[in-house]
């Protein structure tokens, strides 16, 4: 589309505005690193930035025109472009123009105001010239933490008049965003203790129950303004990694890439690991794998879920999140399930779920968990969460074992109804289970399918 303004005076000559008639774009620089509409300058937040501190770096912010600027022979036409700059003061700027087309004469600027970041340049265009890039070279000072947006608009002066040619919509420069995240993992892993002895995880003495784990966000993030790349060796001293889970002793014990258990807790399942600033660095780029091992071939697995939690160190000059965490895997025992649904808790009926044993042997452990639990007040139903496992002992040869509501309320706190999941480390023969509901006297008792 071409448009055409024809001035009234006839020693005027024309200015013809061609191209399509669509807003034009800011793209540029900072740091000597590229922005643009989709991608952005990120600036690491784990740097610190106190109130007296400035960062200081270079922006060159380029409005690629899509209305070139053109001026018939003989006349000259006055331009005013403004660069708005947000988030940072902007000092010492100056205005090029590229693709200049001046066969008979030339294109001047010069700088009329720059106030609060709104830079504006008076371009002169004469003798046939065109224009269809002009390009803000300035420096640019923060004292916080703030994002970057840079527009553009050019206005030719006709007159009294003023006419936009062309406007570039606030496009964001330099953003501040996290080189960490929370903790992932790439794979887990559920492996299962076998019997007799539950010593070895499906055939072998160790697993790897998770690899790949992440702290570090994708993408080129930079310490400043200045260009100057960040990576996560640059930001940590070292870090903490504990690891917890259902048995971790001197038989059972847990390692990352290799590295030593230090300060293990077996009576709090937990393992500590002190990493310094290297071995971090290469926890943080997602290289590490979890290992669990029975070091000696006599501890006993046990049923339950590892939990790893990271807590990051930080170097002089970073801030570091706070620790996050991320289950690496779980362990299963190879054994007799049985699942009771809608048990009472502290509601208006009592539960009782009877295990049978008529082996010549007592049974391995009694592990019992509550799944999907509520807590009913005045009708209203509440989620209770538990991840408790509670060891309800063994059943006797030719006997039974008993759990009640009484117990189950004393393992897992309050609930009015939930369901119950029973683990016995065993295998499934001579092994039967009932639970008996009663309320207002009566009973109402339902076999237990055991898988």
């Amino acid at each position: 589309m071409t448009k055409k303004l024809f001035l009234a005076a006839a020693s005027v000559a024309v200015l013809a505005v061609a191209g399509a008639a669509t807003a034009g774009e800011i793209s540029g620089t900072v740091g000597g690193q590229a922005f643009n509409d989709t991608t952005t300058y990120k600036v690491a937040n784990e740097r610190t930035v106190s109130a007296s501190a400035t960062i200081t770096g270079t922006i060159v912010a380029t409005n690629a025109l899509d209305l070139p600027i053109t001026v018939g022979a003989g006349a000259q036409r006055d331009h005013l472009v403004t660069f708005t700059v947000t988030g940072a003061t902007v000092t010492s700027p100056t205005l090029t123009a590229a693709n200049v087309n001046a066969p008979d004469g030339n294109v001047t600027s010069s700088l009329i105001s720059n106030n609060n970041g709104e830079v504006v340049f008076l371009v002169t265009v004469a003798d046939g010239a065109e224009v269809s890039t002009l390009s803000l070279n300035a420096t640019i000072t923060q004292s916080a933490k703030a994002s970057i947006t840079v527009a553009n608009k050019v206005v030719a002066v006709i007159g009294a008049t003023n006419i936009t040619v062309d406007t570039a919509p606030a496009v964001t420069a330099v953003e501040y965003a996290s080189l960490f995240k929370a903790l992932s993992v790439g794979d887990t892993y559920t492996w299962q203790a076998d019997l007799p002895d539950y010593d070895t995880l499906a055939g072998s003495t160790s697993q790897d129950l998770a690899e790949d784990f992440a702290v570090v966000n994708a993408g080129t993030f930079y310490q400043s303004l200045s260009g100057t790349p960040v990576v996560a060796a640059d930001v940590l001293d070292g870090a903490a990694i504990t690891v917890r889970g259902p048995i971790i002793n001197d038989d059972i014990i847990v390692s990352v890439d290799g590295l030593g258990v230090a300060g293990t807790a077996p009576e709090a399942n937990s393992a500590l690991f002190e990493l310094n600033a290297g071995d971090a660095a290469v926890f943080a780029a997602g290289a590490s794998t979890l290992s669990i091992e029975n070091d000696t071939g006599e501890g006993a697995f046990r049923l339950g879920t590892y939990r790893l939690t990271w807590a990051p160190v930080a170097k002089t000059g970073f801030t570091v999140p706070s620790s996050s965490a991320v289950d690496a895997g779980s362990v299963t025992l190879e054994g007799t399930n049985f699942t009771a649904p809608w048990v009472s808790g502290t509601g208006a009926a009592t539960s009782v779920i009877r295990i049978s044993n008529s082996n010549s042997a007592e049974s391995g452990a009694v592990t019992v968990r509550l799944l999907n639990a509520v807590k009913v007040v005045g009708g209203v139903a509440t989620p209770v969460a538990s991840s408790a496992v509670y060891n309800a002992g063994v059943v006797p040869a030719g006997a039974d074992l008993q759990i009640t509501s009484a117990q189950l309320v004393g393992a897992f706190g309050d609930f009015t109804r939930g369901d119950v999941q029973v683990t016995i480390n065993s295998s499934t023969a001579g092994f039967t289970a009932k639970m008996r509901n009663t309320r207002d006297g009566a009973s109402f008792e339902q076999s237990l399918a055991g898988n």
